[in-house]
């Protein structure tokens, strides 16, 4: 019976062990990005963080940090800026090389801009094109 419940409970706290693997939360700018704006990732870093990689595969975007200090590393908050990103879901991930288990993520949401895609719409030549096949075909019907 105490082997079934340990089970149960293992079994059920599964997806917040799943959900936890990243407590630490990025600071993303604007809350809500378009595929027509960069993004800001504040994360921490230290006094002198150096940006080592950046790798993006598929829709999760990872970038390594170090230290470079030559005494002590002092922790502060840093920024960069990522994008534009075409619109999708996207996992950033910012990991320390000397410390991986303290990775900081965030999902972000990148949406279709609509002023990004404009509405297409004939200039003079074309529309006096669609004006004379119209009436091309207004008469061939009529004279039918």
């Amino acid at each position: 019976m105490r082997v079934r419940i340990v089970v149960a409970v293992l079994a059920l706290s599964l997806p917040v062990i799943a959900d936890a693997q990243c407590a630490n939360a990025l600071g993303i700018s604007p809350p809500s990005p378009t595929n027509a704006t960069p993004i800001t990732v504040a994360y921490r870093g230290y006094n002198c963080s150096e940006i080592t990689t950046e790798l993006i595969e598929g829709n999760v975007i990872t970038i390594t940090t170090e230290c470079g200090c030559v005494i002590t590393c002092i922790p502060v908050a840093r920024t960069l800026t990522i994008g534009p990103l075409p619109p999708g879901v996207y996992e950033i991930v910012v990991v320390d090389r000397h410390q991986p288990d303290l990775e900081q993520c965030a999902t972000v949401m990148v949406a279709s801009d609509p002023a990004a895609a404009p509405i297409p719409v004939l200039d003079g030549a074309g529309m006096a094109l669609l004006i004379a096949g119209l009436a091309l075909l207004a008469v061939r019907v009529r004279s039918s």
